[in-house]
């Protein structure tokens, strides 16, 4: 070690020293998962969607299910997660004087779009929920503020809830002009898309709780107490004052429907029911663990006229919770393959906490499609990738 300090485990692994990297978590809540389309055109619940404060390539995301009313578990929890966008507008409240760099805003949305709607006929959607003044985003540039500063657009440097108004935004340069009130200035950011199986219900008093993280080495910390490592250069390594995700369990495997073995002509997806899961905590402390989101939007497409089963279907990437009180993932009712044999996945008690990646089928649409001869379409993504389920939790 050239500098700072060092905290190695037995086996002599380094767990904290200045090359330490730590998740820096913002935005959380609670959502419920809803239904992303529907053959009948009316979809109630619609599905959740929420603003990530940055760029979800440059972020990580993280869910597990809870139980916030009522007295039993009676089904598995199912979600699909899906990347879109929205736009946000910063009104300019108050502040904003020439030589300084705060000012107050109040944030709204536009309609989120989510992607790859059109191909399969779903992203129907409840709009956004959860706001908080993280939305703005720590580090991303205000297009428009380039009028105010010099060289180029200026960046917030901290976020703060602004009291009456929506944010206190504290920006990394100095405003040589005044932002009159009124003034908009609008950024386009990501959004998930929180949706389930087009035709199943949520457990009554159960949510689906969500937390936004990145890694950093933003100096944001306020408490007076702990303990920080800085590196060489005087950027903060690690901090006691930040929660910190250990992840706890890493499991590999194939959980995307394909098209390209026993479907035919006719579009059919394969005969096959794919899942892969792993179990962690007890009965005790279920509730403690996160799941990692490694995998986002959709994975199959059938459009099919012919046979018994004709219509068009869209499974996306998906998580199946089961928590203690169950004894498997209802994953076969998940996917609701029609070609498939089922292929139901258990847990090694009821008692044991699980999670599953399992294809999920978002929507469904019976009117046949029908081609020449009576043929159909399909269409699969990412069926040879091989999917990460990462299981830890803050400590």
């Amino acid at each position: 070690m050239a500098y700072g300090i060092t905290i190695a485990n037995k086996d002599g692994v380094s767990l904290i020293d200045e090359s330490s990297k730590q998740v820096q978590t913002g935005k959380s809540g609670s959502v419920t998962p809803g239904r992303f389309s529907s053959d009948s055109g009316s979809v109630s619940p619609s599905s959740a969607v929420v603003l990530s404060p940055k760029s979800l390539d440059a972020s990580f995301l993280f869910i597990k299910v809870r139980q916030a009313s009522g007295s039993s578990q009676v089904f598995p929890m199912d979600v699909s997660c899906h990347k879109g966008t929205v736009s946000l507008t910063l009104t300019k409240a108050s502040g904003g004087a020439s030589g300084s760099n705060v000012f107050y805003a109040n944030l709204s949305t536009g309609t989120p779009t989510a992607q790859g709607v059109s191909y399969v006929s779903a992203g129907v959607n409840a709009g956004i929920s959860n706001s908080s003044f993280h939305d703005v985003g720590i580090g991303d540039a205000i297009p428009g503020t380039s009028s105010y500063v010099s060289g180029g657009n200026a960046s917030a440097i901290l976020l703060e809830t602004g009291g009456s108004y929506s944010v206190k935004v504290t920006l990394d340069k100095t405003l040589t002009s005044s932002i009159s009130n009124g003034t908009t200035f609008v950024m386009t950011k990501d959004v998930v898309f929180f949706t389930r199986r087009y035709s199943n219900a949520w457990n009554s008093g159960w949510v689906l709780d969500f937390v936004f993280g990145e890694v950093t080495n933003n100096e944001d910390e306020t408490a007076t107490y702990g303990m920080q490592v800085f590196d060489s250069g005087g950027t903060l390594a690690w901090s006691s004052n930040r929660e910190n995700f250990l992840i706890d369990s890493v499991t590999s495997g194939d959980s995307d429907l394909g098209v390209d073995a026993s479907g035919t002509s006719y579009g059919e997806a394969n005969n096959e029911v794919p899942r892969f899961g792993a179990e962690i905590g007890d009965a005790s402390n279920w509730e403690d663990y996160w799941t990692l989101v490694t995998a986002y939007g959709f994975c199959t497409f059938t459009a099919t006229g012919s046979g018994s089963y004709g219509g068009q279907r869209s499974w996306g990437a998906g998580y199946i919770f089961c928590p203690p009180g169950n004894g498997d993932y209802a994953n076969s009712f998940f996917t609701n393959n029609p070609w498939g044999t089922s292929n139901t996945l258990f847990k090694s008690s009821s008692s044991a906490n699980g999670v599953c990646m399992a294809p999920i089928n978002l929507s469904y649409y019976s009117t046949p499609v029908s081609g020449a001869g009576g043929s159909g379409i399909n269409d699969a993504w990412a069926t040879d990738a091989t999917r990460t389920l990462v299981i830890g939790h803050f400590i």
